[in-house]
């Protein structure tokens, strides 16, 4: 098993937007909901090892009991049937032990996980505390990956193992306590890639070897042909649309073809990214057979054809050229045998990001004293900044860096740098940015100088400079740009120059719960008038000893469970009567009190401000669902402390305490048109995507699996946050949704029939959500079960397969 494969450390780019995905058409109930595969329980056989007597009892929830005596007895889980996209990042993992022990207090149940079929368990333990009650003990989150890297195939069922170990006889447990279980359920949150769908091209280049290159748009059993060895074809205008700027993670070919000849036959596929002046390192081969249906899928979701990297402007129109060149006669191929060529389809995976564009800085800044007219960098104009002595530096600031929401998850930083230097090599620059007024400076990135001015470019969309970013650190207060002249080595020439510099910044909107005050104290509640901190107004809460802690709750913090926690701001106004040396010490629980995250820190002094801990991408070193968070689990804990003796007077005056919680949402995954579509001979593809349609039809629409769409179609682009849902032009369904004039299915009484309604269902059915707004109106069928069939009929009615709900 690869663990090192592309972006597994890349803090998953976050990986973050704010869209829910739904299901399917027609197979609602197998498919994930939202962004998690829902809790799935384990299928037979058990697995491996097999030291608890019927583990097949853990299987569902009906009070017979998996159970274990013995100290360190293990036994494996498996065959979950979880349905994780290829490629999707996985964010965190989740285990629910439905389970009790016949001791009151101190036995365990410690759960590790296996992706390579219990092989191994390389992730970290998780520990049930067990008591002599019957309770639902949920281990990992929606952010927690349990300390090791995963992809989407580790969670096969050839491939993910559970291992439950009694743990019997450590402290307080009596030896030999029977531990029983239940149930065990799993359930697995994910990302899906976004993507372009499979889109064929719209322009075949001129061939001396190739016939019909143009009959190799639509899949119609007309073909595109050649019998010349090494002949070339060239498509283009694939219509991809991937927005700019985006993350490229993976390019994928879907080609159609076969041989007259058996076996020996071959086609190889390259791409590029200039027009055809250059292309990619890397050449897809293609084994042809005489088998006229072969369908060949080459490259992959996180495949760069040695093209890395790629940005969005490599895939328009202009840019992005794919090639097919016909390998053969020779070695078993016979001599003129004919390939054809039914089908060539590109897929695009991307992450959308967004930018604030490019920025010039508006003021110069320290040190700003030695390079000769720093300002004429401000704006791209001759004459040039000058710098003549090795070592010299300049700053620059004010580069109105202007990044909304302000919880924003910064990505990347692009710098460009329009600069030269008299000799024609070995002189460079060196450049550092900064978040807090030039302080704290990253590592340099280098420019090699030549005599001819060039515009260089350091960093990019994933490129961080070595360091965690907040919105607040590119404000013009605090930003900075350093550039320092190196004249060592061979440069022999005296003088750089810089023209202009400009900054783009790369992110993602993150959303967040905004900052909420409590409305309960909590045990342990021993500080004077602890209510004095659920709003900003004098008088304070108190405390004056070393040690003395309070609880606080009732934040009325909103988090849906299928959100992927990334972050939690607390927020205190507070103050000490000693100047220095005087501390709280900050915790979170997210089971009423029973256990708590490691404490954060704030340093006191005797000037009342407000100051805040944790932040957009800190979740104080645990994962977290959304029910964590409801008003009956979540609480703050702060403590008073006087770490080394030196707070001479520790009282402790706190006027305010608040938490704000940032999360994300799922983006829809991409469906692809299935392969086995029938498709009508006379049907061509769609010439034009067409324009969105401002409809009042949701952001979350059905796709129905089989349709009288051809094979490949313009699939409509999935962006963060779309406004409008795109209906390709060559299809069946309405561009507007038929809004019912009858009650049933309007499952939240907003007035509407629509695929909202059908997403609350689908949570309700998986347990993400335990009411609903107008339950009443939910059992479209009139069956008294609320389940999937209930949504699948109202997604078939905003499709437009349907005319109106039943009855």
């Amino acid at each position: 098993m690869n663990h090192t494969r592309l972006l597994r450390g890349v803090g998953l780019v976050a990986i973050l937007a704010v869209v829910v995905t739904v299901m399917v058409w027609p197979d609602l109930q197998s498919t994930a909901r939202a962004d998690n595969t829902g809790y799935q329980s384990q299928a037979d056989p058990p697995h491996e090892p097999n030291g608890w007597t019927t583990p097949e009892r853990a299987f569902s929830s009906n009070n017979i009991y998996a159970e274990e005596s013995g100290d360190g007895d293990q036994q494996g889980f498996a065959n979950f049937g979880f349905n994780v996209p290829a490629g999707s990042f996985v964010l965190g993992i989740a285990v629910d032990l439905e389970a009790r022990s016949a001791d009151p207090a101190g036995c365990e149940i410690d759960v590790d996980l296996s992706f390579d079929d219990g092989s191994s368990y390389p992730s970290s333990a998780r520990t049930a505390h067990l008591t002599d009650s019957e309770e639902i003990h949920t281990l990992g989150g929606s952010n927690d990956l349990w300390g090791i890297p995963w992809s989407a195939e580790d969670f096969d069922d050839g491939n993910f193992v559970v291992r439950l170990t009694n743990i019997g006889s450590d402290g307080d447990c009596d030896g030999g306590s029977l531990t029983e279980l239940d149930h065990i359920q799993v359930n697995v949150y994910f990302k899906s890639l976004t993507d372009t769908g499979f889109q064929p091209p719209k322009e075949a280049l001129e061939s001396s070897g190739w016939i019909n290159g143009d009959e190799a748009f639509v899949e119609d059993e007309t073909y595109a042909t050649s019998d010349n060895t090494n002949a070339e074809q060239h498509f283009k205008d694939f219509n991809l649309g991937v927005p700019d700027p985006s993350l490229i993670l993976g390019i994928e070919v879907l080609v159609l073809a076969f041989s007259d000849d058996d076996a020996g036959c071959e086609l190889e596929v390259r791409l590029s990214k200039s027009d055809g002046d250059s292309f990619t390192s890397t050449t897809e081969v293609i084994a042809l057979t005489d088998d006229s249906d072969a369908s060949f899928t080459l490259g992959g979701v996180d495949e760069f054809w040695g093209g890395a990297p790629w940005l969005a402007d490599d895939l328009n129109a202009e840019n992005f050229l794919l090639e097919l060149r016909n390998v053969g006669p020779g070695g078993d191929c016979e001599d003129e045998s004919v390939t054809s060529v039914d089908l060539v389809a590109v897929r695009v995976h991307y992450k959308p990001l967004q930018q604030t564009g490019k920025s010039a800085p508006a003021a110069i800044h320290e040190p700003n004293d030695q390079w000769d007219n720093a300002e004429n960098a401000l704006l791209e104009s001759d004459p040039d900044a000058t710098a003549d002595t090795a070592g010299q530096i300049q700053g620059y600031s004010e580069f109105g860096l202007s990044i909304i929401p302000i919880d924003s998850l910064i990505v990347g930083i692009l710098v460009q740098i329009d600069a030269s230097s008299d000799d024609d090599a070995g002189c460079q620059l060196e450049v550092r940015l900064s978040g807090d007024d030039g302080d704290d400076p990253t590592d340099p990135m280098i420019i090699d100088l030549t005599n001819v001015q060039t515009i260089k470019e350091l960093g990019g969309l994933t490129d961080d400079w070595g360091r965690p970013w907040k919105v607040d650190d590119l404000s013009d207060e605090n930003f900075v740009l350093t550039i320092t002249y190196v004249a060592g080595g061979g440069c022999v020439g005296p003088l750089a120059y810089v023209d202009f510099i400009e900054v783009n910044v790369f992110y993602k909107e993150i959303a967040d719960t905004n900052f909420n005050p409590p409305s309960e104290t909590h045990l342990p509640s021993d500080w004077a008038t602890p209510e004095n901190a659920f709003d900003s107004a004098d008088p304070d809460s108190t405390a004056s000893g070393d040690g003395v802690e309070q609880g606080y709750a009732g934040f009325d913090l909103s988090v849906d469970d299928s959100a992927a926690i990334t972050g939690i701001d607390v927020r205190l106004k507070a103050s000490s009567d000693d100047e220095e040396g005087c501390e709280l010490h900050v915790r979170l629980s997210w089971n009423d009190g029973d256990d708590y995250t490691d404490a954060r820190i704030l340093e006191l002094t005797n000037i009342q401000d407000t100051r805040t801990l944790g932040g957009v991408g800190d979740s104080w070193g645990r994962g977290w669902i959304g029910s964590d968070f409801d008003d009956d689990n979540f609480v703050v804990k702060i403590t008073n402390v006087d770490p080394d003796g030196d707070c001479n007077t520790p009282n402790t005056f706190l006027d305010l305490i608040e938490v704000n919680v940032y999360f994300k949402l799922s983006t829809p995954q991409a469906t692809d048109t299935p392969e086995d579509t029938d498709t009508p001979e006379d049907t061509n593809t769609p010439e034009d995507t067409g324009t969105p349609t401002n409809t009042a039809t949701p952001t979350i629409t059905a796709t129905p699996t089989i349709t009288d769409t051809p094979t490949i179609t313009a699939t409509p682009t999935i962006t963060d946050t779309p406004t409008a849902t795109h209906t390709p032009t060559a299809t069946d369904t309405p561009i507007s949704t038929p809004t019912p004039t009858k009650p049933l299915g309007d499952v939240n009484d907003d007035g509407f029939v629509d695929s909202i309604d059908a997403l609350l269902i689908l949570q309700y059915d998986a347990r993400l959500i335990t009411s609903l707004i107008n339950a009443d109106s939910a059992d479209v069928n009139e069956d008294e079960t609320i389940n999937a069939v209930d949504a699948n009929l109202i997604l078939q009615l905003v499709a437009g397969f349907i005319s109106q709900l039943p009855p």
